[in-house]
């Protein structure tokens, strides 16, 4: 009775894997990072960022062993940067329930082992 329950939980746990692993492939692309709108003075003396109210700018940023790269994007494709960080983050979500699964899998596997001693 014992061997059929890990067998089925065995089952279970290889589905969920393979479910997460198609949901994994379909997010695409990826892009580690963030993407910020910082303020920016443009230099013209009249203008109203010389008193203060800066212009926004989107930018990306990423850190890369232990440094900060800041690069320049523009509106035009903020949207597009914004949707790319968040399937980063969906990825990684999944990846991580990934190994929750896998690691329920080798447990599973070595309980399995351990009973047929």
């Amino acid at each position: 009775m014992k061997k059929q329950r890990q067998s089925r939980n065995l089952a279970v746990l290889t589905k969920k894997r393979r479910s997460l692993r198609k949901s994994l492939v379909k997010i695409y692309p990826i892009l580690r990072g963030s993407v910020v709108t910082l303020g920016v003075k443009c230099g013209n003396p009249n203008c109203k960022c010389a008193n203060g109210k800066t212009h926004p700018s989107v930018y990306f940023s990423i850190s890369k062993k232990g440094r900060t790269k800041i690069v320049y994007l523009g509106k035009g494709v903020q949207a597009q940067a914004e949707q790319w960080v968040a399937n980063y983050v969906k990825q990684k979500e999944i990846v991580d329930r990934l190994t929750e699964v896998n690691l329920e899998i080798l447990l599973s596997q070595r309980r399995a082992r351990k009973h047929k001693r």
